[in-house]
């Protein structure tokens, strides 16, 4: 699959950005990355794949769970982001609803370079800031939220964000979460926000 390259992409990739920043500094508040004409590739959803072509590069690496070759190899043919092991990874493309030891695994920094620490993209099912079936609930409180921010998702398990938890008990240190649904929906969490699930 090739992607074209051109002032159109380079806008649309500093658009992506600006909303991803955007979402950072509001944890928990939904927003929107167009993904109608972008670019697809199978086992990401296509938010993710608008988030890797913002942020990834040839200066940091990524780790494709599930040992998705397919996706990695997509991901690093456009993006020039090197490929390594999830103790190594800047950033780490996973399902929410994947139970595994990725989040105890993956880098969170030290006291000396905190953000020397790992970004999660998670693909889920759905998000709404409206209660629906089969969500599960998530309320943000801290920095960048006034009082409480919630949002309800489908396909998400809520042991990964227990262990997000336990990973930034030593703030500045952890890790840091993009949540990214079907339709291209991005909420963020960032260490410094606490998660209260259900």
């Amino acid at each position: 699959m090739s992607v074209e390259v051109g002032d159109e992409t380079v806008f649309r990739t500093q658009l992506h950005f600006r909303i991803v920043m955007d979402a950072m500094a509001h944890p928990g508040i939904i927003k929107q990355i167009p993904t109608a004409d972008g670019p697809r590739v199978d086992g990401l959803n296509p938010g993710s794949v608008m988030i890797a072509f913002a942020l990834l590069n040839s200066d940091v690496s990524f780790f494709v769970s599930e040992s998705d070759d397919v996706v990695s190899h997509f991901i690093a043919s456009h993006t020039g982001a090197k490929p390594t092991s999830v103790e190594m990874a800047d950033y780490i493309f996973t399902e929410g609803d994947a139970i595994n030891d990725l989040m105890v695994k993956a880098k969170k920094g030290n006291l000396s370079y905190p953000e020397n620490s790992a970004t999660f993209i998670v693909d889920v099912e759905q998000m709404n800031s409206i209660l629906f079936e089969g969500a599960l609930k998530v309320a943000l409180t801290g920095p960048g939220v006034e009082k409480e921010n919630v949002v309800y998702i489908r396909g998400m398990a809520p042991e990964i964000l227990t262990l997000m938890g336990l990973q930034n008990e030593e703030f500045p240190l952890g890790v840091d979460m993009m949540v990214v649904d079907e339709e291209g929906q991005i909420i963020c969490i960032p260490r410094s926000s606490h998660v209260i699930v259900g």
